[in-house]
């Protein structure tokens, strides 16, 4: 067998499990039924777990139209970065989704500095309409065991890196770069269209992206999937995804795979608060838009 026909049965696997997959969870439908205990968490889940299916099915269905992992890298950075962090959202559960929330009021205080030294009337609009939505909604108060958790979720919330870290996944994080570096203005997407031509040397203008490798393009998807289906089913009555991530994982030769990390507890630095005598005080949270 040539290496050609074998990169192209390879190929075909990959595709066959990434659909195996998306069918698995399109058979699920709107209503899903959690286990008994964990409705809250499984509510909490549930959109990052839909938007890596709904995405991974764009991206695919972008493939097959001609389009390259280049020119859909906005949709694999959603997948990858998402079905990575499902096991945080479900570990944090509620203190994970305030950090997410103090991560947001984080960014929409430096939008307003921004905004605030090139367009004053923008900026006070903003305040305005952040200051009365805190006005509607009462901050909670947390306990110091709990905003200790929630400060170091909401660290990792605000920095991909580190939160890639807290599950032992750093090696993952210039994957995650590329990604981004195609889903940004950057030189990867200013060269995108351009080529070197093989025999004179000279830049060509290119109408479509130069092909990338379309079955490392699928087996990106493939593990978003896997991860997010092993992260989210055992949320749900029965475990309905397992039985089709065990068979692709074993179609595919990967058997023994740790799709869903366990959180890696590091120690704290030497000047950090968690090693100094005094507690920081708790603090409120805030609440915006």
């Amino acid at each position: 067998m040539s290496d050609l026909t074998k990169e192209a049965e390879a190929a075909s696997q990959v595709r066959a499990a990434a659909h195996a997959l998306l069918a698995a969870g399109n058979a699920l439908g709107p209503a899903l039924t959690p286990a008994a205990g964990k409705e809250q968490v499984a509510r909490i889940a549930h959109s990052w777990w839909r938007l890596v299916h709904r995405q991974a099915d764009a991206a695919l269905r972008l493939q097959g139209l001609g389009f390259t992992a280049w020119e859909v890298a906005p949709l694999l950075r959603n997948v990858f970065v998402h079905s990575r962090a499902l096991p945080w959202l479900i570990g944090g559960g509620a203190e994970a989704m305030e950090a997410l929330a103090r991560a947001g009021d984080a960014q929409q205080e430096i939008d307003t500095v921004h905004l605030s030294n090139h367009d004053a009337p923008v900026a006070e609009e903003l305040r305005r309409r952040i200051a009365a939505h805190r006005a509607e909604n009462p901050e909670p108060v947390f306990d110091a065991e709990t905003e200790k958790r929630i400060t170091t979720l909401t660290d990792e919330a605000k920095n991909v890196f580190t939160l890639l870290t807290s599950y032992g996944l750093a090696s993952e994080y210039m994957e995650y770069r590329h990604l981004s570096g195609l889903s940004h203005t950057s030189t990867s997407t200013a060269g995108l269209y351009l080529a070197l031509h093989p025999e004179t040397g000279e830049v060509v203008l290119r109408k479509t992206a130069v092909d990338a490798d379309g079955t490392g393009f699928t087996v990106d998807v493939v593990m978003g999937l896997l991860r997010a289906d092993a992260a989210f089913s055992p949320l749900l009555e029965g475990d309905p995804l397992r039985e089709v991530g065990d068979q692709v994982l074993a179609d595919l030769g990967w058997e023994g795979l740790e799709l869903v990390p366990a959180r890696v507890e590091k120690p704290a630095p030497k000047n950090s608060p968690a090693k100094s005598k005094k507690k920081p005080p708790a603090r409120k949270p805030r609440r915006s838009k």
